[in-house]
């Protein structure tokens, strides 16, 4: 599996949003992880893009309470939360993917 891109957004904030896109054979997979100040409303996806449709559909979901960075307690408002805080959560989207694809 090959990484395109990564970022992340509004470190410090109520919420801290992680994106990143890799390529799998001939499939994009997109990792949506958002950590919330509360745990509930965090989320971790992954999509697959459908180029004849041309949009991207949910493949794996890991629910809050499974999630690494929740469990972790991983504050959205601390400055020096970095990358690699999500890797972990990408880490088990990507084995879930795979045992799909």
């Amino acid at each position: 599996m090959n990484k395109l891109t990564e970022s992340m957004t509004n470190p410090g904030k109520q919420q801290v949003y992680y994106k990143s896109m890799f390529e799998y054979g001939e499939e994009k997979i997109r990792i949506r992880i958002n950590l919330d100040s509360y745990a509930n409303q965090c989320s971790a996806t992954a999509d697959i893009y459908d180029p004849g449709a041309r949009k991207w559909n949910e493949i794996a979901r890991i629910m809050p309470d499974n999630m690494n960075l929740v469990r972790s307690e991983a504050s959205p408002y601390s400055k020096s939360l970095g990358k690699e805080a999500f890797l972990p959560d990408e880490k088990a989207l990507l084995d879930e993917v795979g045992l799909i694809l």
